[in-house]
């Protein structure tokens, strides 16, 4: 499920029930995926509860959910969080050596402990990033400071293996334009 989204985590009987079943169910850490309020109801006769519960993604990350009824064997999923981090420029172009900030964005708002993504780059010697950047608590961008270290191209990579897929935008550090044209000088 997606990072503020929710989904159905569909329960059902293996045969019909005899009698009305309750079904309880619960998220191993619901700092991670909530699950609605139950109890859930199979009427009899059926296999299936009249309303499925719901899974919310508040966190990345993976949890289990178990679903447990009396006179059944207790049965467990599992439920993983994901969101998506996009640079906002797929490419940057940095003039000598200085920092740059790039916008890294975020596809929902940050759960309230906010989100921590870990950033590299291919050719360090190009350009650096720090080891990780956070987004804060509600927020979906962050400026991801870029520093250039000597001419070249570098791949920048935001991603947190395996809930948030990387992620990259291509640096290019030029020298500064320091040739005149004759027609400047007057000549």
């Amino acid at each position: 499920v997606g990072l503020g989204q929710s989904g159905t985590f569909a329960i059902s009987l293996p045969a019909p029930a005899a009698a009305p079943v309750t079904i309880t169910v619960s998220s191993s850490d619901t700092s991670k995926v909530l699950v609605s309020a139950g109890p859930f109801t199979i009427p009899q006769g059926a296999s299936v509860p009249t309303t499925q519960p719901q899974v919310t993604g508040v966190n990345i990350g993976s949890v289990t959910i178990t679903a447990s009824a009396p006179g059944y064997t207790s049965s467990t999923g599992t439920v993983q969080t994901t969101a998506v981090v996009t640079f906002a420029q797929p490419t940057v172009t940095i003039t000598g050596i200085g920092t740059q900030n790039v916008v890294l964005n975020l596809s929902a708002p940050a759960p309230a402990s906010g989100l921590t993504v870990n950033l590299s780059s291919a050719t360090p010697g190009v350009a650096t990033v720090p080891a990780t950047v956070t987004f804060l608590a509600s927020a979906t961008s962050v400026n991801v400071p870029v520093t250039s270290i000597s001419l070249g191209t570098a791949v920048i990579h935001a991603s947190a293996t395996p809930f948030i897929a990387d992620a990259t935008t291509t640096v290019t550090v030029d020298r500064k334009s320091t040739r005149l044209n004759s027609s400047h000088l007057g000549i």
